[in-house]
C-alpha cells in the first residue's frame, strides 16, 4: 500500500496538481463531481452483479481533475473490485475537453484457480491483490446550462510483480487477471456540486 501512495503522489507532482500556480487557500476554485456507469447498472441480475462510479475534484486553477473511480463486479464465483486515482490534465488550457491521465490502481480478485495453478494440497480458491499504474486519454463535455457533465475514456496500464493469468473464469471481469489492463469508458454520466 505504501508504495501504491508513493507512486501516486510521484504522478502528481510529475503532472503539475502541486505547482506555483496553485492556491491552497482559494477552494472555490475546486468543484467535486460524482459520475456513474449506467449501462454497469443495467448488467446487475441474479448471476452477474456490476457496478462503476467515480467521485472528482476539479481544479480550474491548473485545468486538472482528480478521480477515484471504483469498479465492482460479481459473476458465479469470481469477484473483481478496482480502485483507482486518476490525474487528468486537460490540454485545452480549460477544465473540459481532451485530457490525457496518469493513473494508479489497486484491485482485489477472488475465485476459483485453473487447474495448472493449484498447488499440492488441492487449494482451488485465492484472493490476490494487484498494484498497477496506466496512462489514458479522454474526453470531458459539460453542459452550459446544468451542472450534468459526460465523459468517454481510454486506459491502458500493466501490473506490477503481481501473480497474473491464475483464475479460472471467462467473465469479462476476468482481463484484470492479465498482466496488462485496459479500460474503455463509453459513458459515464456525471453532475458536479
Amino acid at each position: 500500500m505504501r508504495v501504491l501512495i508513493i507512486i501516486m503522489f510521484s504522478l502528481i507532482s510529475l503532472f503539475g496538481w502541486a505547482n506555483e500556480r496553485t492556491n491552497y487557500n482559494n477552494i472555490a476554485q475546486l468543484e467535486h463531481g460524482v459520475e456513474i456507469n449506467p449501462f454497469r447498472l443495467i448488467l446487475i441480475d441474479g448471476s452477474w452483479r456490476s457496478a462503476s462510479g467515480s467521485l472528482s475534484i476539479f481544479d480550474y486553477t491548473n485545468s486538472a481533475e482528480i478521480t477515484i473511480p471504483v469498479l465492482y463486479s460479481h459473476e458465479s464465483d469470481f469477484k473483481l473490485l478496482t480502485l483507482d486515482i486518476h490525474y487528468r490534465k486537460f490540454i485545452e488550457n480549460r477544465v473540459g475537453g481532451l485530457y490525457m491521465s496518469a493513473i494508479g490502481r489497486v484491485a482485489s480478485l477472488e475465485g476459483e484457480l485453473r487447474d495448472s495453478k493449484r498447488d499440492n494440497s488441492g487449494e482451488n480458491y485465492a484472493k490476490v491483490t494487484k498494484l498497477g499504474v496506466g496512462l489514458g486519454i479522454g474526453y470531458r463535455l459539460f453542459s452550459k446550462s446544468s451542472r450534468w457533465y459526460w465523459g468517454v475514456g481510454l486506459i491502458a496500464g500493466r501490473y506490477l510483480g503481481s501473480d497474473n493469468d491464475i483464475f479460472d473464469s471467462s467473465s469479462l471481469s476476468a482481463i484484470d487477471d492479465a498482466p496488462i489492463f485496459i479500460d474503455i469508458e463509453l459513458l459515464k454520466i456525471g453532475y458536479k456540486f
